[in-house]
Parts: C-alpha cells; structure tokens; sequence
C-alpha cells in the first residue's frame, strides 16, 4: 500500500461524506484522525506492518493493526477477483465496534441485536452513525486467537494417524488472513466482500475469555455503497 494511495482514500473519504463533517462537527476530528491512523498503520515499512507477525493476544489487542491488515487481505481478494479498492470509514468501523462489544456483553451471535432497540438491526446501527448509502451489508464471525487448521486438518484425516499436531497461536496478519478466509468460504459472506457496489469498509473487534480458557474473538465486517448524494454528483459531473 502507497502513501498515494493512503492520502487518496483519507481524500476520497472527505468527498464521499462531506456530511459527517458538516453536520456531525464534534465528531469531525475524531472520524478523521481514526481514518488516518488506519491507512498510516498499512504502509509498508510502517510500525504496523512490522508489527504485523507479532502474537495475537487478546489481553494487549491493538485493534487498529488488526483492522488495517484485514482491509488489506480484503482488498487483496477483491483485487484478485476483479473489484475496486475498499476505502476505509471511520463511522463503519464504530458501528462494527459496538456490534462486537454488544454480541460479546450479551452472549449472543446474530446480525440482530435484540438487546438494544437503537442498534437492533443494521439499518439501525448504519443510522445512529450517519451513515446514508444506498446499499449496506454486514460480515459477522465468531473465532480464535489460535490457529487450530493444522489440528482441523488431521481430525479430518481420522484422529489417531500419526502423532496430533499443536495449536499455533496465531499472529495478526495470519489471524487476519485466516478470518478473510473463512469469510470467502461462506458464500453469503463471499458476495458482501465481492459485491461491486461497495466502495466502504469498517472493522470492529471484541474478545471474551469461554469457560475453556480460549480467547473468542468476535469479528464485524461493516460495508457501504457511497451515499447517493455523492454518486448523483459523480453522474453530472461525468455528464459535463
């Protein structure tokens, strides 16, 4: 990842969602210092991607390092697949953030927070942060800060051939690319990383300890189309 191309997703950002800062102004430095942060943390030779193979432990969770290495594996299947670069969006990130937090507070699992009238569903939550797209979708996953594919891999085979392999703590970017992974192995979660439409993307982590010692790792995939209002002024001025 460039420096441009850092620089030209925070300017894309501005111009896609100039009402975040217009009307939200108290919120303004903070989407706009956390959208930084996030692209700054991809460059390479950066603090973040050196710090990339470093272990994953939910005690010390750098969540900006985390998320900037699953944009990057998220982009890099979109590459893959033909489809243009997500851009990184601070109020998505917030809304997935919450998301998490509230699937780990309340035990459950689901796209629907029933919990919490004001954040029930995604159009909900997508509202209490300014969103407005035309087109939204949410990932959810729940999984480990161990990497068990090894072990996976040879209960698969028949438990017994051979000696049983260990569990590998997971470091960030495999972590990352693991849980892209498991994402685009899921059809349904595969169209929402792929669908063309979208041009946004935020990332909300929370972690919580189970009953067997492991750390569960509850993961928030947030997307959105641009808002209408910047793709009508796209048309005309292509139109001009």
């Amino acid at each position: 990842m460039s420096e441009n191309f850092c620089f030209r997703h925070i300017l894309c950002f501005y111009e896609a969602y100039p009402l975040l800062f217009i009307q939200r102004g108290h919120l303004r430095m903070k989407y706009f210092l956390a959208t930084i942060l996030i692209l700054l943390a991809a460059l390479p030779g950066a603090r973040g991607q050196s710090r990339g193979d470093q272990p994953l432990v939910a005690a010390s969770l750098n969540r900006e390092l985390l998320a900037s290495l699953v944009l990057e594996e998220t982009n890099r299947v979109r590459a893959a697949a033909g489809r243009g670069e997500l851009m990184w969006l601070e109020p998505l990130a917030i809304a997935a953030g919450d998301h998490a937090a509230a699937m780990t507070r309340h035990g459950f699992f689901d796209h629907t927070n029933s919990f919490d009238p004001a954040q029930r569903t995604l159009g909900d939550r997508m509202a209490r942060v300014g969103v407005r797209s035309p087109a939204i979708a949410e990932n959810i996953a729940m999984t480990f800060s161990v990497d068990f594919t090894a072990m996976r891999d040879w209960m698969r085979r028949g438990a017994g051939k051979g000696p049983a392999p260990r569990a590998v703590q997971h470091t960030y970017r495999s972590f990352g690319r693991s849980l892209v992974q498991q994402w685009m192995d899921s059809p349904a979660h595969r169209v929402n990383i792929l669908n063309g439409r979208m041009r946004h993307l935020g990332l909300g982590f929370a972690t919580m300890r189970d009953s067997k010692g492991l750390d569960r790792f509850y993961c928030v995939q947030e997307f959105c189309a641009p808002e209408r209002s910047m793709a009508m002024r796209r048309r005309l001025i292509g139109a001009l």
